[in-house]
């Protein structure tokens, strides 16, 4: 996975940034830097949020970015106002939101409290985690749904079956048929946490044991595995941050995962198989009315804490999950699953109910709808981009602004792997850093000074070169829709700002706002 580019993180639209600042702050003497009817913003809060989308958006701070962020920031607080006003919080699709965000988020905060707030990540984890990223994988898989299914798998290969026909055996998609079940290249943090770490550790050519996933079961392949030739430490330094912070969620997801599977563990389940078989007919080949009789069938019971589940209870608790996790189950297993999930879920909120009076929870809460509010108002001023517009812009365009760089085939011998010892790849002068002068400036065949890596050293000779041309209109297509889908929702989001400004006399002090001292 490529770390997000300075463009990718500028790019991100202002009100979806702001979803977390929108705490107004109350200090008394706080002078006032922007007003409007019933809103000030202090500065203190101006100097809290901007701070926080400076680093976020990682470009420097400006005169003019202070106006226009104050700017965005007020209007984006008098839109919330408006909407709560005008009645948003008693329409259904608020409720149904405020609904689910009150259960997820008492789930998170409990979990906080009690499992994540210890979690740590090491100089080692988050330089493995760099290092992946600047690999790529490439892996075939067999694919299962349960956990038996995959065992047989494993059986069948153990015993002599051929990959490639098993592989036409289990997958219906004519291309993982023709390949093997082979995937495109990735790198860190592009698939399943578990394939991926499967991937990165196995060596090349071998198979794994069936690996759980999200999806279900897999049996992976290593079918090759190169790393970029050309890592000095200055460019670990420079984006460790950004690597301890995804080591981080990541470790924190699994620990809830983990924390989630011992409560099911200790509650000890004993499912009702014959309501399990009805249940998941009725799921997979039609819905019942509300009077049929399996609403009222028990389905599981547990000992700790002591519970028996009707079909009906189960089908409560799953109205808060969303279409992908139940259009998810499709075997009895499945179902299993899906249920003691549901049950976790269930128990955690049993014991967090003392939490929900807390400022914290109550903080969180309030900001994450304030964010469903902006982001459904955003979503209402979305705009479809016609095909005509896309063409006529490609054509227009200056020949500079679709530009594939050059590239230079790099070549170089990896000491002391599992990986084949030869590797040869194109890179572009911005992929190269410091390298590009002496990688582009040299002949054919040329070898570059010798590259000291972990592994040793790294014998690096230069191939043949792409020259820079323009991209096709089918390579810029998606990147000009996206474009122009920005451009046009821009605008219209800066014409309800400025309306909103207008109606609720929105004042922004700007000298205040340019002089004041951040610190940065």
């Amino acid at each position: 996975m490529q770390s997000p580019s300075r463009h990718h993180l500028i790019a991100i639209s202002l009100p979806v940034v702001l979803l977390g600042l929108l705490v107004i702050a109350k200090w008394p003497k706080d002078p006032v830097l922007a007003s409007a009817d019933q809103l000030r913003i202090t500065e203190a809060d101006f100097r809290q949020a901007y701070t926080q989308w400076l680093l976020t958006a990682g470009v420097p701070d400006a005169s003019q970015r202070r106006v226009a962020f104050i700017k965005d920031l007020a209007a984006t607080r008098l839109l919330i106002q408006e909407a709560r006003s005008g009645g948003i919080e008693d329409e259904p699709h608020y409720q149904d939101r405020r609904e689910r965000l009150s259960r997820k988020l008492l789930i998170e905060f409990y979990a906080e409290r009690n499992v994540l707030d210890t979690i740590s990540v090491s100089d080692a984890e988050a330089r493995q985690a760099f290092m992946r990223a600047q690999t790529q994988v490439t892996a075939s898989h067999l694919y299962a749904r349960t956990k038996s299914e995959a065992e047989k798998l494993y059986a069948e290969l153990t015993s002599g079956a051929d990959w490639d026909s098993l592989a036409r055996q289990v997958f219906r998609d004519p291309k993982l048929q023709q390949s093997g079940g082979q995937l495109p290249p990735f790198s860190f943090d592009e698939t399943d946490p578990g394939f991926e770490e499967t991937a990165f550790t196995l060596p090349v050519g071998t198979y794994s044991h069936p690996v759980r996933t999200a999806q279900g079961y897999s049996i992976i392949r290593v079918d090759d595995r190169f790393s970029h030739p050309l890592l000095i430490e200055s460019d670990y330094a420079a984006k460790r941050p950004l690597y301890e912070a995804y080591v981080k969620d990541r470790k924190r997801k699994a620990a809830r995962r983990d924390y989630l599977l011992d409560l099911v563990d200790d509650a000890g389940i004993v499912f009702h198989e014959i309501t399990v078989h009805n249940l998941l007919d009725r799921i997979l080949h039609g819905a019942a009315s509300e009077s049929d009789q399996l609403w009222e069938a028990v389905l599981l019971e547990a000992a700790h804490p002591p519970m028996a589940w009707t079909v009906g209870d189960f089908r409560e608790q799953a109205r808060f999950t969303s279409d992908r996790q139940r259009g998810q189950v499709r075997t009895a297993e499945d179902l299993k699953e899906f249920v003691c999930g549901l049950v976790a879920g269930a128990i955690i909120l049993e014991a967090a109910r003392s939490l929900k009076h807390e400022p914290e929870y109550q903080d969180r809460l309030r900001e994450a709808l304030d964010a469903y509010i902006v982001d459904h108002k955003r979503r209402m001023l979305d705009v479809d981009i016609a095909e005509h517009d896309i063409k006529e812009y490609y054509r227009d365009a200056p020949a500079s602004e679709f530009m594939w760089p050059a590239q230079v085939q790099l070549h170089w011998q990896v000491p002391a792997s599992d990986e084949s010892a030869h590797r040869a790849a194109w890179f572009d002068r911005a992929q190269l850093g410091a390298w590009a002068d002496e990688a582009f400036e040299a002949a054919e065949g040329m070898l570059l000074r010798p590259i000291e890596t972990p592994r040793g050293p790294v014998s690096v000779r230069v191939g043949p070169r792409r020259p820079e041309r323009r991209q096709t209109l089918e390579e810029a297509h998606a990147a000009i829709e996206t474009m122009l889908r920005h451009q046009r929702v821009r605008k219209e989001r800066i014409a309800l700002y400025d309306s909103l400004a207008a109606r609720h006399h929105l004042i922004i002090y700007e000298d205040p706002v340019t002089q004041l001292d951040l610190d940065l």
